[in-house]
């Protein structure tokens, strides 16, 4: 399962804010040599650099470690339920 973090920052007028997202959820769905399930994106990241312009939506570091981690346990927890649901 791939998880696409992208962060929302502004890029300047040629670019959308959401342009980190965009490419990070194509890049997962048409990077994965196998099958591969991807989940909804998290569309920040670490852009403290980017505070001081329009736009930025930015996590901490420690937050952003913890994304990952959570999103995965989560996923385990119902893992049984969603294979049910797709054999039946």
């Amino acid at each position: 399962m791939l998880l696409p973090v992208g962060s929302n920052e502004l890029h300047g007028e040629h670019l959308p804010t959401g342009v980190d997202d965009f490419l990070a959820v194509e890049v997962c769905r048409e990077a994965p040599v196998v099958p591969m399930a991807v989940t909804p994106s998290v569309r920040c990241g670490s852009a403290e650099h980017h505070m001081p312009f329009g736009g930025t939506v930015t996590l901490s570091l420690p937050t952003l470690h913890s994304l990952p981690r959570d999103v995965r346990r989560s996923i385990l927890c119902s893992a049984d339920l969603i294979v049910a649901r797709i054999r039946y």
